[in-house]
């Protein structure tokens, strides 16, 4: 049996608030790039766009303003508590044109008219059939809309020096993941899952990040630290360990850790 929320289920996490503050930390320390990401990839003044997997609300936030008054941002996710945090920050915000539903990408009801955007941050690698989720996706799109998806690959994270702790933690995580349906390694797969639900043009980059930009204790709390929880509840509490273990390259002026953040875009073929 598919899990609707995958291998990342907020509403499980036995401590929301902080969980909620790393979601938080994570898009301020990545929304300059994001905000080039989503320009790049076609988003635009006055565009009806939809942020699938929208957590917090932070994404969305940001696509509000970046599509204007005259356009407009649908969020949609599974979590409640999310959803209830989302709309809160909207308000907070004033932004007019932005609204949030629950629902799962495996059976999207959408209210809205079709789109001209679609975003998904940080999602695909959490999902057992993307397939299946893009082809739930695709009839909200207008012919010529695009979709662009961004996601990691493990096989582009690195630290250097590497902690002696390093290679079980990353076995450990996932194996953890791949069990709830995840995949740690869907960033070279984007390019093949979009062609196979029928999106052209599409197209594949590759963002190197590193610690050099962000600074080591925020790359580790960025790109390494989500990973521990996705370790199975055996071997959860010396995963916690060794993450602490490996925060002490935060001391090492030398230290370098490095990631690739995949950014897939496809379009809807015009009618």
């Amino acid at each position: 049996m598919v899990r609707e929320a995958g291998s990342y289920e907020f509403d499980s996490d036995p401590d929301t608030e902080l969980e909620l503050k790393r979601l938080q930390r994570q898009a301020a320390a990545i929304e300059p790039l994001e905000r080039r990401i989503l320009s790049g990839a076609g988003l635009d003044v006055g565009d009806r766009a939809l942020d699938i997997g929208c957590g917090p609300g932070l994404v969305s936030t940001l696509m509000a303003r970046l599509v204007g008054n005259d356009g407009a941002v649908v969020g949609v996710d599974i979590s409640e508590t999310l959803l209830n945090s989302a709309r809160a920050l909207s308000a907070k915000e004033e932004l007019g044109n932005l609204q949030f539903q629950h629902g799962s990408v495996y059976d999207l009801k959408l209210d809205s008219a079709p789109f001209d955007f679609a975003y998904a941050r940080l999602f695909v690698q959490h999902l057992a059939k993307p397939l299946d989720a893009l082809q739930q996706i695709r009839p909200y799109l207008r012919p010529g809309a695009k979709l662009c998806i961004v996601d990691i690959d493990d096989g582009w994270l690195s630290l250097v020096p590497e902690p002696d702790v390093y290679a079980r933690f990353h076995e450990r995580s996932v194996a953890g993941q791949a069990a709830n349906g995840g995949d740690r390694f869907v960033g070279r797969k984007l390019g093949w899952y979009l062609q196979h639900a029928g999106f052209t043009e599409v197209d594949v980059t590759i963002l190197p990040l590193s610690s050099a930009v962000f600074g080591m204790d925020a790359f580790l709390d960025v790109a390494v630290s989500p990973k521990w929880k996705m370790t199975a509840e055996p071997d959860r509490d010396q995963a916690r360990n060794d993450y602490e273990a490996m925060r002490s390259l935060v001391d090492d002026p030398h230290a370098w850790g490095f990631l690739g953040l995949f950014v897939a875009t496809g379009r809807i073929p015009e009618a």
